[in-house]
This record gives structure tokens, C-alpha cells and sequence, in this order.
């Protein structure tokens, strides 16, 4: 055999190699006009919710981000409660925050993750009961991202994930005492630009979010249509479900060596805006405006995507409420939304099948 036939029959075996390991892909997007629409009954009518801006199920009631002039959270232990419990206290002293919008509570642990985009610090509390303390008796850990500028973080098991420009990755793992253990996560567009740290991660912003087993992780691009599931269990993060049809067309500029401004394209479409995690399950808020029609105030509804932690779709909602806020009770029974209602907010509940 000489050794062009040699190479090529090398050339072959590697390739059917690498194509029977490689993890499912696709380039289809979701028939969204499929889903049935669902309703939802407006919950907690009586309390006296000012500026929601997110909301997150814990235990029996809710945590949203609504702040006042002392406190950035205020949790309703159930759903009859009327004046909620104000945690998460404005400011930079011993247990107090800057920005507390990147939250997570695992059910399976009791804990309440708060992510500090500001400080880039992540605190873990033990939440026990029906009252949420933020103190030195329920501490568990305390990361800081500020070394890798990590931003959006999620637990997986005593570890952490957050997302960045680590070099040509966009996901770091962590360890629970800071330590960056791995960078992995490589985007499937167009990465031209990917050493412009700053410029690339304002184009392609995305979510994270892992299940409460720290088995699983997805990423979810805000304008590219970028749906991605790793399995977490081995030594290395790997792809086991991805979908990708477009890139984000948004540019950035820079007025000075000190800022880079987002310029957005009309044509741009909001894709995925929330995600919620139960050990069963990922919810996904898709938007599917045009940033043109966000622009102009147009209303279209929106639609909730249920998986599986292997990525694969199970069922499929649309409301026509305009929701901007998701997170799903433990159970898959119930998902609690923030929306707007005459320009206010409202939390709203949708029973599931």
C-alpha cells in the first residue's frame, strides 16, 4: 500500500470516528406556531409589588427582583402572603449587595445562590425554613469571579459554571474555592473578533443555567439562535445537544479606548430571554421579535419551551400575556411569570399538563 492509499484510508476511519461520537446537531428551528396557548391567573394581587424584574420559585412561594430603598429581593414564603420578607441589603458591607439580578435555588440542596454582576461575587446561602436569612449562620460558600471576570453564574454541585471570553471559550468551570479549573464552550457561528473580549461578548450575549443534580448545563444565545447541552459528569465538559441556525448581526463601536457601545441591528431577533431549571426539566423564554419591532412596542406572544436535560423538546407553550419573567415550581406543575399589565407589573400563574 503507498502512502497516499494509506492516508486516505486513515482519513476515512477517522471520520467515521468522529462522526459516530459526535453529539446531535441541527440547524432546524422549533415550529413555535404549534404550541398551544395557555392562560394564567394573576397571583399576589393584593401585595405590593412596585418594579419586578425577575422572579424565581423557592419552596412554596416566590423570590422576585423587586427593590426598594434598602433591599433588592423581596420573598413571599406562599402564595397568600401579603408583605414579604425584604432581604438582599443595598450596599458593600458584610453581606450586602450591589447587583443581585443572577439568581439560583437548587431544591435539591436548600440553597439560594446570589450573583453579584458588580462586586463578581457569587454567596451561597442554606435556606432551612420559611424565613430567608442572609448571614454567618447560613453562609456556605463564597466565590470571587473578579480574577476570571466571570459574569452569569449557576452552581453545579460544589463547582460553579460562568460565562465569558476565556480565549476562544465562552464557559469557565470553577472550583468552590475560586479556582479555574477549565475553560470549554466553543460558539458555532461567527467568531471574527473573538480577541475583542469586550466587543465579542456584547454581540453574542447568552444564559446559562444548570440542573439542580450538576449533571447537566445549557447555554441559550440572547440573539443567536444558539441552544447548547453539555454533560458535566465526566473529566470534560461535553456537547450532547446543540441547535444553531444564525449569528447576531449587532455591531460594536468604540468612542474611546475606554467604552464599547452596542449598536443594534432592526433585524436582530430576541431569542432566549429567561431559563428556569428543575431536576427534570429546562424552561426557556423565547421572544422572536425583531429588535425593530421591540423598538416599536410591537406585541406578539411569547413562547415557553420545555426539555429534557438531554435537550430534547417535550412539550411547547405560548401566552399571549407580555411575560418577561419565567421560573418553574419544583414538580413541573406550576410556572410562575412576571408581565406587563398597563404598564405594571404582575406575577401570573400557569398551571402545566
Amino acid at each position: 500500500m503507498n502512502r497516499l492509499s494509506l492516508f486516505i484510508g486513515l482519513t476515512a476511519v477517522f471520520a467515521m470516528i468522529t462522526s459516530c461520537s459526535k453529539p446531535s446537531s441541527t440547524k432546524e428551528t422549533f415550529d413555535y406556531s404549534s404550541f398551544p396557548i395557555i392562560t394564567g391567573e394573576e397571583i399576589l394581587t393584593d401585595a405590593d409589588i412596585l418594579n419586578p424584574q425577575d422572579i424565581l420559585a423557592v419552596k412554596n412561594g416566590v423570590l422576585i427582583h423587586d427593590y426598594n430603598d434598602t433591599c433588592f429581593l423581596a420573598y413571599y414564603s406562599n402564595l397568600d402572603v401579603k408583605t414579604p420578607q425584604y432581604i438582599a441589603r443595598k450596599g458593600q458591607g458584610p453581606f450586602e449587595f450591589i447587583n443581585t439580578r443572577n439568581c439560583y435555588y437548587n431544591p435539591l440542596t436548600e440553597s439560594l445562590l446570589l450573583n453579584d454582576s458588580q462586586q463578581k461575587k457569587a454567596w451561597t446561602f442554606k435556606i432551612s425554613s420559611d424565613k430567608i436569612s442572609l448571614d454567618s449562620n447560613t453562609i456556605v460558600s463564597t466565590v470571587d469571579f473578579m480574577p476570571i471576570r466571570g459574569g452569569e453564574v449557576t452552581p453545579l454541585g460544589s463547582k460553579f459554571v460562568t460565562e465569558g471570553v476565556f480565549g476562544n471559550k465562552l464557559l469557565a468551570l470553577v472550583d468552590s474555592d475560586g479556582t479555574l479549573l477549565q475553560t470549554f464552550g466553543e460558539y458555532p457561528g461567527d467568531t471574527t473578533g473573538i480577541r475583542d473580549k469586550i466587543s465579542f461578548g456584547l454581540i453574542n450575549q447568552f444564559r446559562i443555567i444548570a440542573n439542580p443534580q450538576g449533571t447537566r448545563l445549557v447555554a441559550a444565545g440572547a440573539y443567536s439562535d444558539w441552544l447548547a447541552f453539555y454533560d458535566m459528569t465526566g473529566d470534560n465538559p461535553k456537547v450532547i445537544n446543540e441547535r444553531f441556525t444564525f449569528s447576531p448581526k449587532a455591531k460594536t463601536e468604540k468612542p474611546n479606548q475606554y467604552v464599547t457601545v452596542l449598536k443594534s441591528d432592526d433585524n436582530d431577533i430576541c431569542n432566549y430571554k429567561r431559563l428556569s431549571a428543575t431536576p427534570n426539566h429546562v424552561y426557556l423564554l423565547y421572544d422572536g421579535r425583531t429588535q425593530a419591532e421591540i423598538d416599536e412596542g410591537v406585541k406578539k406572544p411569547k413562547t415557553i419551551l420545555k426539555l429534557n436535560w438531554d435537550g430534547e423538546l417535550v412539550a411547547g407553550y405560548r401566552v399571549n400575556d407580555r411575560l418577561f419573567s419565567i421560573s418553574a415550581s419544583e414538580d413541573d406543575s406550576t410556572l410562575y411569570g412576571l408581565i406587563k399589565r398597563n404598564e405594571e407589573g404582575a406575577v401570573v400563574k400557569y398551571t402545566l399538563e
